[in-house]
Formats: structure tokens, C-alpha cells, sequence
């Protein structure tokens, strides 16, 4: 067993133990790898997701701002 989860009867937790110890062989890492690949990967979803937001949200003022029969004639 490459890490240890307290899983208290959760089965959520058994399996991400299993994942990490597979990924942990598959990539040739360490088991502390594995959960900062993980984090990382959390980390960049939720910064694609800001930049998402900010967008729409610069969109969506854009056109507030700009009525459509004024932007287009």
C-alpha cells in the first residue's frame, strides 16, 4: 500500500487511494507526487474557470453597454 487514507467506511476514500497508488505506478512517482499532480490540476481548473467567468462577465457588460442596433449599424 503506497498511501494511507482513513477511509472510516468510506468508500470514496478507498477509492481514491486505489487511483492514487495506480497512478503512483503508472507515472513511476512517488505517492506525494501523485497528490500534487492531483492539486495541481485543481489548481489550473479553477484558474480556467476564473478566467471563464471574467470573460462572460466582460461580455456580458459589453453588450449591456453596447445595444445591439447601435453596435451593428
Amino acid at each position: 500500500m503506497l498511501v494511507k487514507v482513513s477511509s472510516n467506511g468510506n468508500d470514496k476514500a478507498l477509492e481514491l487511494q486505489a487511483a492514487m497508488e495506480i497512478l503512483a505506478e503508472v507515472f513511476g512517482t512517488r505517492p506525494g507526487e501523485v497528490e500534487e499532480m492531483i492539486l495541481r490540476r485543481l489548481e489550473e481548473r479553477s484558474g480556467q474557470k476564473a478566467r471563464r467567468r471574467a470573460l462572460v462577465s466582460y461580455s456580458r457588460q459589453f453588450i449591456l453597454s453596447h445595444p445591439s442596433d447601435k453596435v451593428f449599424k
